[in-house]
């Protein structure tokens, strides 16, 4: 059985600062709780937030009117042998819309054993994720999360 801990600040603290940028930018693909990339060494930050080409699994919401309208009418039936988080990650899926992640996960994979999991993959791949262990966070950077502001952002750092 593969199994997912929801932790500490989601959904609730997390999810309440930045579930309102979906509405506002149509840019947007989902809000994850998890970081792709969140590992001990690479993730530190609790307060920062992020936006990427992809669409992280464990731990996601998306508008209601994205799934009524584009993701339902064509979900993979059990014939096509898909994966939905694989198919929800395609191309034609997300239709260059991003998602935002945080820097440190608010969510943990703990499920060795599974359809889609097994010993190895969660070593090498889950066990060195870091994950946040403070609450209510206060995040600071969820108004330039917008896709405008976020470019001019990543410019300047560019810079």
């Amino acid at each position: 059985m593969s199994l997912l801990i929801l932790l500490l600040c989601f959904p609730f603290s997390f999810l309440s600062q930045t579930v309102h940028l979906l509405d506002e930018d149509d840019s947007l693909y989902c809000i994850s709780a998890w970081n792709d990339q969140g590992y001990e060494h690479t993730a530190e930050d609790p307060a920062l937030l992020y936006r990427v080409e992809s669409m992280p699994g464990l731990g996601w919401v998306l508008k209601k009117s994205l799934y009524k309208d584009e993701l339902e009418p064509k979900w993979p039936t059990p014939e096509k042998l898909w994966d939905w988080d694989m198919w929800m990650r395609m191309p034609e899926q997300r239709k260059g819309r991003e998602c935002v992640i945080p820097d440190v996960s608010r969510s943990y994979h703990f499920g060795i054993i599974g359809l889609n999991m097994n010993g190895y993959f969660h070593e090498v791949y889950f066990k060195k994720h870091k994950f946040n262990t403070v609450p209510n966070v206060q995040l600071k950077n969820v108004y330039s999360l917008k896709k405008d502001a976020y470019e001019v952002e990543i410019l300047n750092l560019l810079k």
